[in-house]
């Protein structure tokens, strides 16, 4: 069976009992057939990797709440932009620090995937 893709490449033939495609000159050997293991794997690495670049600074974030939060109630002042500045300051010092280490956190992930598709995870 021969099909075009989204992109208009002309792929010659798709076997889907085995898993197997047959790639045709117009894809250069850019098509890739994914299995659906191999596509949990890929949204399952992806999550954790949201994860683990937001939680820095989703916990300095609230460690500062926390402790803002102490100092209100023994002061017994509540003033709403009292929690909410020291936040966004230490979560944007936070974000400005850890820039380099999320950078390369995300080149290394994106390395893995453009350099074995298939196999990277």
């Amino acid at each position: 069976m021969r099909v075009r893709d989204a992109g208009q490449h002309l792929v010659s033939r798709i076997d889907v009992a085995d898993n197997s495609i047959e790639r045709g000159d117009d894809t250069q050997g850019r098509v890739w057939f994914m299995t659906l293991d191999q596509a949990t794997d890929l949204i399952r690495h992806t999550l954790v990797l949201a994860l683990l670049i937001s939680a820095p600074m989703l916990l300095i974030g609230m460690v500062v709440g926390i402790i803002v939060s102490l100092i209100q109630a023994v002061t017994q002042i509540q003033e709403q932009t009292l929690t909410f500045v020291p936040k966004i300051a230490a979560m944007t010092a936070a974000a400005v620090l850890l820039m380099p280490w999320i950078g390369a956190q995300l080149l290394h992930y994106a390395h893995q995937i453009f350099s074995s598709p298939l196999t990277a995870m």
